[in-house]
């Protein structure tokens, strides 16, 4: 690059150092915004020309009005005999301007500067503004693509704190890119609000979103919880235990899944939905207790009094059924607070963890376990009170055994009717006895 410099304005410098001067950037140390204006456009210059040349000339006239009407003869020598040598500096300097493989002369590099000069004004001419316009506005929808695809790799649902942490990191990313390369001032604070605004759309946008999947994340689970309440409320066998322990399971599932904006609206109303089943379950839970009681009181009468015969048990349960029906009409006391119905209530909850519980699978093994060794006893003890030889190897049975005889009559005196009969016959009965097809008294094993 060639500077060409009035002599007047050297001050006694040689020319290459006020040219070397005007490119070195001036020391800034309070962070001038001018002068780190002015060293940023030195260093471009500076970028710009490789090598840069001063040459000085002295002033032409001193009417400095009436240059461009003088002729040579009227300049001052010493200017012609400088501006000569500037000439050969530029013809030295310059090099031929060529396109492709042909050289210009310098009427054609003029022609070529003509049309050009009539092409452009043909059309609509950009200037530095409108090109400094485009540029910025290119870079504010950058800058707005850059928060757009860091939130885009959020993923919905979320809770507000972190979506609102996430805006605010890819909000300060796309700022700081704006800033960056921005060129120019004069529009920075218009384009800067423009930005703003663009990402508080895309924000509204982004939480729309996370409302609609956190609704319907936690509309989901909340359906499923409260189906399961129904569910549980009509249990076959009920018990308080495994209600409660369900609904947990359940509701542990619903506190880890539902997240988002939706999840307190969702919490509140299965809490709601939550207390009415408990108690709804809670004031039928008593009274279908009581009524199993009442139909296990009634099934022992009929088991122990028409197939088992155990007259103890069959006492039992007409005293529990008698006991159960007439304690709520005879004591004003709720039977529901009292400690014996307590006691009920948590053998009944014990005897249903055992049953249907974490160790179900071995209580039922128990119970099949002791039925074997039950139905193994009992098949040993036929055995070895049968007869020798009865239905074996076709021997015949033994004769029949004398008819009893009454110890109030005389040892061998036979048995007839009266109230020794009657009193033998039922102690016989209260020992589970009975006589077999040959005549032999047996011990029934209830």
């Amino acid at each position: 690059m060639l500077w060409v410099i009035q002599r007047d304005f050297l001050q006694g410098k040689g020319v290459q150092q006020v040219v070397d001067e005007a490119l070195s950037p001036v020391p800034n140390p309070e962070g001038d915004k001018e002068l780190d204006q002015l060293n940023r456009i030195r260093s471009s210059l500076a970028a710009i020309a490789g090598n840069s040349t001063g040459y000085s000339l002295p002033q032409p006239h001193l009417d400095r009005t009436r240059l461009c009407e003088l002729d040579d003869s009227q300049l001052d020598p010493k200017y012609l005999k400088q501006r000569d040598g500037l000439r050969g500096v530029v013809a030295k300097l310059a090099r031929r301007k060529t396109v492709g493989t042909q050289a210009f002369s310098g009427g054609q590099l003029a022609d070529l500067l003509t049309d050009l000069i009539a092409a452009l004004n043909a059309k609509e001419l950009p200037t530095g503004a409108s090109l400094l316009e485009s540029f910025n506005q290119q870079l504010v929808g950058r800058a707005l693509a850059s928060y757009t695809a860091a939130m885009d790799g959020v993923a919905v649902p979320i809770d507000e704190a972190d979506l609102e942490k996430e805006h605010e990191a890819a909000k300060s990313a796309a700022l700081s890119v704006f800033e960056q390369q921005l060129l120019g001032r004069k529009q920075g604070e218009a384009l800067r609000a423009q930005l703003v605004a663009s990402i508080e759309r895309e924000r509204k946008s982004k939480a729309l979103s996370n409302n609609a999947a956190s609704n319907e994340i936690c509309q989901r689970l909340e359906m499923v919880c409260t189906r399961q309440l129904d569910g549980l409320g009509r249990m076959a066998l009920p018990s308080m235990r495994q209600f409660e322990g369900s609904f947990g399971r359940c509701r542990a599932q619903f506190e880890a899944k539902c997240i988002g904006p939706a999840r307190a609206a969702s919490d509140e109303r299965l809490s709601m939905a939550w207390d009415r089943a408990r108690r709804q379950f809670g004031s039928d839970y008593n009274g279908r207790l009581l009524t199993g009681l009442l139909a296990l009181s009634v099934g022992a009468i009929v088991v122990f009094r028409f197939v088992l015969r155990a007259r103890l048990l069959e006492a039992a349960g007409w005293l529990a059924l008698a006991f159960l029906e007439l304690y709520p009409r005879v004591y004003t006391q709720s039977m529901y607070d009292t400690m014996w119905w307590r006691a009920t209530v948590q053998g009944w909850e014990l005897l249903m963890a055992l049953c249907f519980g974490d160790w179900a699978p071995l209580t039922w093994l128990a119970a099949a376990a002791g039925a074997y060794a039950y139905w193994r006893r009992r098949r040993r003890l036929g055995m070895r009170r049968r007869p020798s030889g009865q239905g074996l190897l076709g021997k015949p049975a033994p004769p029949p055994p004398p008819p009893l005889r009454s110890s109030s009559s005389g040892r061998g005196a036979p048995l007839s009717g009266g109230t020794g009969a009657a009193l033998l016959r039922w102690w016989a009965g209260d020992k589970k006895q009975r006589r077999t097809a040959n005549g032999v008294l047996r011990d029934l094993d209830v």
